[in-house]
């Protein structure tokens, strides 16, 4: 089983390539060389398979390559994101 990555607008969606179904997505703003992450969604069916770590990594991935950093005001991704050596540089 695949999945694709769309960001260019939000919501920025996890997609599975099997069935077509948006099984998670970042809800975020464009500021001034920041993405404000709103809200992290996964598909409640889905949850508890690393699916939301999968929409963290690809949304900090895609802040690298624009060069800008990542304020996660969702409480879940900020809880995922703060004090991960992962994401310090977009945080």
């Amino acid at each position: 089983m695949g999945y694709s990555w769309s960001a260019e607008e939000s919501p920025a969606t996890l997609t599975d390539d099997d069935t077509g179904e948006v099984v998670g997505k970042v809800e975020f703003r464009r500021g001034e060389g920041v993405l404000l992450l709103d809200h992290l969604w996964v598909e409640p069916a889905r949850r508890g398979q690393g699916l939301a770590r999968r929409v963290v990594d690809h949304f900090a991935a895609d802040a690298r390559l624009r060069d800008q950093k990542i304020r996660p005001l969702c409480g879940v991704a900020r809880r995922m994101m703060e004090g991960d050596p992962r994401y310090e540089d977009v945080l």
